[in-house]
């Protein structure tokens, strides 16, 4: 335990890191599941030794075999995605289950949006329940998700209510695709966008395939949507557009052009 301590002492520190890997090394050999797991992390990211995902995924799989969730995700993201392991999608699901029981909200979410686009079987009930379990410890990626799947209609009754309800949290949060699907509503009062898939604990996400059609389903907050509300609508668009969000920031070059929802 104290050469663990001793390697996260110097791994805050950028110049210490081969010191790092040294003393995390001593303990992770002592069956340390902790440093087992920052070894997956420095070889992964190259820090105080060469990048190597393969040695990576090897030191993540011990600390996942004794039940460390974060290394139970980052292995079932390493299946999910190919890294450093065969790429195997049912793998992938069987870690991701065992972090998520554990209440690792990235790997609930990664779990809804492997059910959703049909991954390893396509299943509703489970996407929408493994995203809800995220979007409630707040995890951003699955708020939008699940307000997506709300405003869309997909896995649960159409309710755009309720849809803007998970946007709005999400977007509080500073979550870009949010901010913009809310723009959307304010704008146009309807979405169209993908999910998001939750990256290996770094904050990055990746577009889901494809663009979600319209339901035809019909419920009685199907349409119950706030008035159309132009400089609501920009307010959401500028903040999407200052992380650098593309759709955002035509949104709102076009809405300066035309003097929509802003003052010219």
């Amino acid at each position: 335990h104290a050469q663990y301590k001793l390697g996260t002492l110097y791994a805050s520190t950028q110049k210490s890191h081969v010191l790092a890997v040294k003393w995390f090394k001593k303990a992770a050999k002592q069956g340390h599941a902790g440093a087992q797991s920052k070894l997956c992390i420095m070889y992964g990211n190259g820090c105080g030794v060469k990048k190597d995902q393969i040695r990576a995924m090897k030191w993540c799989k011990k600390a996942a075999e004794q039940g460390f969730a974060t290394s139970q995700f980052d292995l079932g993201f390493g299946y999910a995605n190919g890294s450093g392991v065969k790429k195997d999608e049912l793998q992938a699901v069987a870690w991701y289950e065992l972090a998520a029981e554990q209440g690792h909200a990235g790997a609930q979410c990664n779990l809804g949006h492997l059910y959703e686009n049909g991954l390893v079987v396509n299943d509703s009930k489970k996407t929408v329940g493994f995203y809800r379990q995220a979007a409630e410890q707040g995890l951003a990626e699955a708020q939008y998700n699940l307000g997506v799947l709300n405003g869309i209609g997909k896995g649960v009754p159409k309710n755009l209510t309720c849809a803007m309800k998970w946007f709005t949290q999400s977007a509080e949060k500073g979550f870009a695709k949010a901010q913009y699907a809310l723009g959307q509503i304010h704008h146009l009062g309807q979405i169209h966008q993908g999910g998001v898939f939750q990256d290996r604990d770094n904050g990055y996400s990746f577009k889901s395939a494809g663009m979600f059609s319209r339901s035809s389903r019909i419920n009685p907050d199907e349409y119950r949507v706030p008035s159309i509300d132009p400089v609501c609508a920009m307010k959401w668009y500028r903040l999407a557009a200052e992380q650098g969000y593309a759709e955002a920031e035509y949104k709102l070059a076009y809405g300066y052009e035309k003097g929509v929802g802003v003052t010219q």
